[in-house]
């Protein structure tokens, strides 16, 4: 009932699959940073107390609308959620939250002499792509986003926060993260944070067309 109800429930698909029903939820949560853990936690209990379920966006760009869902189900929102951005030079890692856009990614790596091969749709967000692969322009150079995320951050279906490594000891952990990189949105939790290792411009010079000028 909400007088914004419709600005807010739009997405990229929803002009070819809103027809049916299927992409107006009945509510939309917008967890908030940096409070948004909570804000995942209570909305997951609040959906399993009413035995409804949960579509989770992002961007809102996936192409079949499953991003969004429609009846008593309700929509979370994680564009306003996780948006840390901490790079670790020792390391030579990058942890991030899942609510950048491309556009704000890409211009935070090129600040640090970054790049990561990912896509080139400007508001597309870090968390839709990361669960569904990260095709883009440098990949057959690169290869995926996905290629490049070496750990996860999750909030699954028991309110448990889960940290999970590709090269996890414990095989239930390692099958877990190569589920959530592959199986679309939402499907085996909530995505919060991702850690990447990214490339450094000096070590391509010749790939600068392909990456955000820092002049």
């Amino acid at each position: 009932g909400h007088s914004d109800y419709e600005e807010h429930r739009y997405q990229y698909a929803t002009s070819s699959h809103g027809h049916d029903g299927a992409m107006s939820p009945a509510a939309i949560v917008y967890p908030q940073y940096p409070n948004a853990d909570a804000d995942v936690k209570l909305a997951i209990q609040w959906a399993a107390d009413r035995g409804v379920a949960i579509a989770v966006r992002t961007g809102g760009h996936q192409y079949c609308g499953v991003s969004s869902t429609g009846g008593a189900n309700i929509q979370l929102d994680m564009s306003r959620a996780y948006t840390e951005f901490e790079y670790d030079a020792a390391t030579g890692l990058l942890r991030t939250g899942i609510s950048h856009k491309l556009i704000d990614f890409r211009a935070k790596l090129a600040e640090r002499g970054l790049f990561v091969a990912h896509g080139q749709c400007s508001h597309v967000r870090i968390g839709g792509h990361a669960q569904t692969g990260g095709y883009g322009q440098l990949s057959r150079a690169f290869g995926l986003f996905g290629d490049h995320i070496v750990a996860i951050r999750i909030i699954t279906a028991d309110q448990e926060v889960r940290e999970l490594t590709r090269d996890s000891a414990v095989a239930a952990d390692q099958e877990l993260f190569w589920a959530v990189l592959g199986g679309s949105p939402g499907n085996f939790g909530v995505l919060t944070h991702v850690t990447i290792r990214p490339h450094h411009d000096e070590d391509h010079p010749n790939a600068h067309g392909m990456k955000v000028s820092r002049s």
